[in-house]
């Protein structure tokens, strides 16, 4: 009897280290996030602060964020880039490590904007777990918005865009377990 009191305090005890462990990695995490609300959907945005708040120009945006509404969490991916012409991309090609991915996009979600000097092109989309880790662990990424008409814009997947990656989803993983 005492020894499966002493078993159920330990597993009690280890959940507990867990949890405040866990509740630790979490605040560190938020503590290197930005939020946002879209008002009109009622969706709260998480974001890592190194994403711009502005696209940067004749560049790539790539970056992961959390939305929260009505006790849902789910994870983003955001892809666009700016430059002097359009693509009209319709997918993405992955280069990762050597390995070709190419990701199809919905475009009907592609959102496209202008003004005296640069182009925009982005979209959102639901993040696929397999596909995060395997760009924030590798050694080389590279993106491709790709027409399929022979037009394309390559950009370098950078370290800070690979750590941010990491932490956006680690935290994301902490908040829906």
């Amino acid at each position: 009897m005492k020894k499966c009191i002493l078993g159920v305090v330990s597993v009690f005890m280890i959940f507990i280290f867990l949890g405040a462990a866990s509740g630790a990695e979490i605040q560190k995490l938020r503590a290197n996030m930005r939020s946002g609300t879209d008002v009109a959907e009622g969706v709260k945005w998480l974001y890592d602060k190194s994403t711009p708040v502005n696209p940067p120009r004749n560049a790539l945006s790539f970056f992961l964020s959390i939305g929260q509404k009505d006790g849902y969490t789910w994870p983003s991916l955001l892809a666009g880039f700016s430059g002097k012409g359009w693509i009209f991309f319709e997918a993405l090609v992955f280069s990762i490590d050597g390995e070709k991915i190419a990701v199809p996009v919905d475009v009907d979600r592609v959102v496209r904007s202008n003004d005296n000097e640069n182009v925009w092109e982005s979209i959102t989309m639901p993040a696929e777990e397999w596909l995060i880790k395997k760009i924030y662990a590798s050694k080389d990424a590279n993106v491709r918005f790709d027409s399929g008409g022979g037009y394309y814009v390559d950009f370098a997947i950078t370290r800070q865009q690979k750590n941010a990656l990491r932490r956006v989803w680690r935290l994301y993983e902490l908040m829906t377990r």
